[in-house]
């Protein structure tokens, strides 16, 4: 920071919260861009979109030899790939999931619980539309 340059608590936690977030921001403009290139009516449009998309993934930490070459080939449904891919929670350290859980944290057919087989269910879930 700048020399004598004071934030408050409150200015600090934005700020802290900004690069918490910043992440997810990125992540976001490149789903728009991959929609404003899927969009562009011109080649000038596309192009302006395609260095924005370069830009985009260079600072969300796609490294450079990943970025570059996707840019260029300009196919759009990689960089969509690559988005879903960045959007996609990363698992915890030390975490995998556990027998019979889905990779996303569910727990297998709704309705079912592990030890009551089908028709017992557990406290968490919602009823189904053939309870009514």
């Amino acid at each position: 920071m700048a020399k004598g340059q004071y934030l408050s608590h409150y200015q600090q936690g934005i700020v802290k919260r900004f690069y918490e977030h910043r992440s997810t921001v990125l992540v976001g403009k490149l789903a728009e861009l991959v929609t404003e290139l899927y969009l562009a009516a011109s080649e000038k449009d596309r192009a302006r979109h395609w260095k924005a998309a370069r830009e985009t993934l260079r600072k969300a930490g796609v490294p450079d030899a990943d970025a570059d070459p996707l840019c260029e080939q300009r196919r759009l449904e990689d960089l969509a790939g690559v988005v879903a891919a960045l959007q996609r929670p990363a698992p915890r350290a030390g975490q995998s999931p556990r027998a019979g859980q889905s990779p996303s944290g569910g727990q297998g057919q709704p309705g079912t619980s592990q030890s009551g087989g089908p028709g017992r269910r557990s406290a968490r879930s919602a009823p189904d539309a053939d309870d009514f």
